[in-house]
């Protein structure tokens, strides 16, 4: 693997841990975030129930505490409606946020009604079982009930005394109060609790709504009942932060920045690293693979490391020169004393050569003119044979042919002086046909072509004589 690619590698891998990093630390901030989601949640929850609470408080003194109310007591024994009319009216509703008032006798009949708008109010639909159950416990109440599109709610409380604090004493009647809760009512709980409030059917599924913790939007919902325990509405409250909304965006922008600031710093490395040290490593390596120190060149001049070893590379390319230049000529020097030994050698050889034919030839040319004495003998006495006469010819001519190599033995061992002399060429090619027959062989046809036009030169006879002689046994051989 190469080194630019290990360093990219670890730059990668040191970006990644960073990445990773901040990822975790991201995780672990959502997470924690999303705990504090929660408990808000849990917070916002126990808010806006005290809200309502507070917000319901004065229908709850306008149930309890006129409950305790002598004369309401005594209305309801007389069943007097002018006094409820005048007491139990528009004003003493309005003053404690109520609609409606509903007022039952002991016996759970309703003796008086009141509507804030001067009608009828909606009937509760409250049997005998139903007083029981909501009474048994307690002598308060809370519950809704439907009018219409709208919910309505109602709190109860039975009638004493004023000196019956504890309703320690028989009941003297119920007391019932309600209060509109339409558009205009959930818009002034929406303005007052900092949250957005829908009612909708109970069961009915819920879209888009739920806890976006990104935005900073927490949701809950809580059931409205009525007086058998049955849902009658679920309440839907919306609480937005603007700010939490806004941290978190200010959280993903910080993220995205420190990711894009992460892939600038790898970048801005990957480039620099390229620059510094992939470059000149690739110009390096082209030099060293050319043999050229022209691609360095330019680097020589650099202070850096590799301007150093750039300087280095061309100093090797110099000896190197040097040594190539060196080692030539000391190959030429070796080569020039390896031909003079040889000349040498071949100089001895040939002198130690030259002396055996000298001995040689003098023997055997002693012995050649015993040869050419006699046949020059048998050729002069019998002359009526003429096949007799014309052989001995021949081994005259042979052996002069003998006594001339040895001549050329005498004179390779530079004991014998060559003899040049004007000879005709045509003259002696055909005196050498008749030996050249009989050397070549029968099986081969000998042709001489003697020319007029070539003229007569100055050489040694018995050296042309072998060079012919050698000439058509080379070529009977070579056939």
């Amino acid at each position: 693997m190469k080194v630019q690619t290990k360093i990219t590698l670890l730059l990668l891998l040191v970006v990644a841990a960073f990445l990773a990093g901040l990822w975790a630390f991201r995780v672990y901030d959502r997470r924690k975030f999303t705990r504090t989601a929660e408990q808000r949640e849990t917070e916002r929850k126990e808010s806006f129930e005290t809200f309502l609470e507070a917000d319901g408080e004065p229908l709850k003194t306008l149930a309890e505490y006129d409950a305790y109310w002598d004369q309401m007591v005594q209305g309801i024994a007389k069943n007097d409606e002018k006094w409820f009319g005048e007491n139990v009216n528009d004003l003493a509703l309005n003053g404690y946020k109520a609609n409606a008032a509903w007022i039952y006798n002991p016996e759970r009949k309703l003796v008086y009604s009141k509507d804030s708008e001067d009608g009828r109010p909606p009937d509760l639909a409250l049997t005998e079982e139903a007083f029981g159950q909501l009474f048994a416990a307690e002598p308060f109440t809370h519950f809704f009930i439907k009018v219409a599109n709208d919910i309505v709610e109602v709190r109860g409380a039975t009638v004493h005394g004023s000196k019956d604090l504890g309703r320690q004493t028989p009941l003297r009647g119920y007391l019932f109060v309600g209060r509109l809760w339409n558009d205009e009512a959930l818009k002034q709980m929406s303005t007052f609790s900092s949250n957005r409030i829908a009612l909708l059917p109970p069961g009915q599924p819920v879209q888009n709504i739920r806890n976006d913790v990104q935005n900073g939007l927490i949701v809950f919902t809580q059931l409205l009942k009525t007086w058998d325990g049955k849902p009658l509405a679920q309440l839907i409250v919306r609480n937005e932060s603007p700010f939490v909304r806004e941290l978190n965006r200010s959280s993903e922008r910080l993220w995205l920045a420190f990711c894009l600031f992460a892939l600038v710093v790898l970048l801005l490395i990957s480039s620099s690293l390229v620059r510094w040290v992939s470059h000149p490593l690739k110009k390096i390596m082209e030099s060293l693979k050319r043999n050229d120190p022209k691609p360095i060149a330019g680097m020589c001049a650099d202070n850096s490391e590799f301007g150093e070893l750039a300087r280095t590379t061309k100093k090797f390319f110099e000896q190197r020169d040097n040594l190539i230049r060196e080692m030539e000529e000391r190959r030429v020097t070796e080569d020039a004393l390896r031909r003079s030994e040889e000349e040498l050698r071949h100089s001895q050889k040939m002198e130690a050569v030259g002396r055996l034919a000298g001995g040689v030839a003098h023997d055997f040319n002693n012995l050649l003119t015993a040869i050419i004495g006699y046949a020059e003998l048998i050729a002069t006495r019998d002359s009526s044979n003429t096949l007799a006469k014309q052989n001995a010819d021949l081994i005259r001519k042979a052996g002069e042919q003998a006594a001339a190599l040895t001549r050329q033995l005498l004179a390779f061992s530079r004991k014998q002086i060559l003899q040049p002399k004007v000879i005709d060429l045509n003259a002696l090619v055909v005196e050498m046909e008749k030996l050249l027959r009989r050397v070549i062989g029968e099986r081969f046809d000998l042709q001489s072509h003697p020319d007029a036009e070539i003229g007569r030169v100055k050489a040694d006879p018995s050296q042309i004589e072998q060079v012919v002689l050698n000439l058509g046994v080379n070529a009977r051989d070579a056939m």
